[in-house]
């Protein structure tokens, strides 16, 4: 997973780190990485099945519930 991680979702773009995939996204699409990884990596709590809120990406990508 960390592979797709380091790709843009939008434009394909591919990136050593997360640091530079980031200043890609704010500077090139001019979106937040909230609607960024809400929109292209969403995320369901398996226990009640409702939208998980971004705060920041690695406690997104590592919560379930």
């Amino acid at each position: 997973m960390i592979d797709d991680l380091l790709k843009c979702r939008i434009c394909g773009k591919e990136f050593k780190n997360l640091r530079g995939k980031h200043l890609h996204i704010g500077k090139a699409h001019k979106i937040s990485l909230k609607k960024y990884y809400e929109t292209h990596y969403p995320k369901k709590s398996k226990l009640y099945n409702k939208k998980i809120t971004f705060k920041n990406v690695d406690q997104y990508i590592k919560t379930d519930f």
